[in-house]
């Protein structure tokens, strides 16, 4: 078929193959080739929005893209003493929700995204098992970790000591005998809905966290106090690093 958009061309058409007549009857009504027009009219004009609105949203989607396409994977350990409540911090922060959480048998492993300003950040994440027999685990997957996050409950001063005294020493051992530098870290004061332990004097953690200059975070994983914060902290040391190395420009 032929597609005439103007009148002169339905004429001539018709004409040129004798069809006068039938361009004459058409016209005195209302005209098939017109109606032809117009809805092949309609059909191009919804094609081409339609496209048009397709072509867009593409290239709304390339734009958001292109807006994070910087990104960087990292390997973060979880550690503390069992029942600190690592896996519920994870969970809290991937479900948005709170349900009991059974305690880690050896290591489990979470992927968490974040956005700081155009740079995303994977966060590929170990959580390992607190108990005495899968300790040895913890500190044998220290190889694979970019930062450490250290977790312990604000409820117990028993955990905070073995905290100080086993976890942060077991760790940098492990990292020296590599010959890995000694990785950067988080720590983090969990279940600060409960009361807290008297033996736990909060200017000795700030000043221990300032001596190993690393951030410090109190939340619950209960409530959902502060848990985004604890992997932002995290999230904060890796694009600092990357800028600092230059390994990209944000």
């Amino acid at each position: 078929f032929f597609f005439f958009q103007a009148e002169d061309g339905i004429r001539d058409f018709c004409l040129s193959r004798g069809l006068g007549d039938v361009y004459k009857r058409q016209v005195s009504t209302q005209s098939t080739w017109g109606i032809f027009a117009n809805k092949q009219g309609e059909m191009n004009s919804n094609f081409m929005s339609k496209s048009y609105q397709t072509t867009m949203a593409r290239k709304a989607r390339k734009a958001e893209g292109d807006r994070f396409q910087k990104q960087i994977s990292q390997y973060a350990l979880f550690v503390g003493d069992t029942g600190v409540g690592k896996s519920s911090i994870l969970h809290s922060f991937k479900e948005q929700q709170i349900t009991k959480i059974a305690a880690t048998v050896g290591s489990d492993f979470h992927k968490c995204e974040l956005i700081i300003d155009t740079l995303k950040v994977i966060l590929n994440v170990y959580d390992t098992s607190g108990q005495s027999q899968f300790r040895e685990i913890a500190f044998n997957m220290v190889k694979r970790a970019d930062i450490v996050l250290y977790v312990f409950d604000l409820s117990q001063a028993s955990t905070w000591h073995n905290l100080v005294q086993e976890w942060v020493p077991g760790i940098k051992k492990k990292f020296l005998d590599q010959k890995l530098p000694e990785p950067q870290c988080v720590i983090v004061g969990n279940k600060s809905d409960l009361p807290r332990d008297p033996l736990i004097v909060a200017k000795d953690v700030e000043r221990y966290c300032k001596d190993l200059k690393c951030p410090y975070v109190e939340s619950s994983a209960l409530n959902r106090t502060n848990i985004d914060e604890v992997f932002f902290a995290a999230a904060q040391i890796v694009k600092d690093r990357v800028e600092k190395l230059s390994l990209i420009h944000i």
